[in-house]
């Protein structure tokens, strides 16, 4: 995982000059639980927007979360944070 994080890090140095918007987009089951536990893990200053859309089954729901993003850390820890919650 090191050797996949570094070279994200790197992606995004070359493709964002920070502070920059950055969106984050995770599909997951619909779960008012896990979603409430997802956008907890951004600071609420942080936050541009949240779109929420539910698959035609309404077993899923893609969460797009925007955020004004002060460096690269910031949106890995996010990562991070978000892959080790509960589901």
């Amino acid at each position: 995982m090191t050797e996949d994080i570094k070279k994200f890090r790197e992606t995004l140095n070359t493709h964002y000059t920070f502070p920059a918007e950055y969106t984050f987009k995770f599909v997951m089951p619909n779960s008012p639980n896990i979603i409430e536990k997802v956008k907890s893990e951004f600071s609420p200053q942080s936050i541009v927007n949240i779109k929420e859309r539910h698959s035609k089954s309404n077993k899923y729901v893609s969460l797009n979360i925007t955020i004004n993003a002060t460096d690269v850390e910031q949106i890995i820890n996010a990562y991070v944070s978000v892959w080790t919650i509960d589901k």
